[in-house]
């Protein structure tokens, strides 16, 4: 379980660094519809559910996904970038 755990950890990191940094590129100038952001979160959700290695029929929340990845969702990944 440790080895699972440190694995899915180097994953997030990779992540984090290159899709989380690039995905909202120029967001401050945006105008992000409901639809976009919904399609943002499906994205983010199936990379999250990739690392950790969880099927969509698995049915686990997607609260529950993030927690195990110890993130946030995309909605609120993309507020933070626009106060800085």
């Amino acid at each position: 379980m440790g080895e699972e755990r440190s694995e899915s950890d180097h994953k997030m990191r990779i992540y984090s660094s290159l899709v989380l940094s690039v995905l909202p590129y120029c967001g401050e100038t945006w105008t992000l519809l409901a639809r976009d952001l919904a399609k943002l979160e499906v994205f983010h959700m199936h990379c999250l559910r990739n690392i950790i290695r969880v099927s969509r029929r698995q049915r686990l929340r997607n609260k529950d996904i993030l927690l195990k990845c110890k993130t946030i969702p995309i909605e609120m990944i993309l507020k933070k970038r626009r106060l800085k």
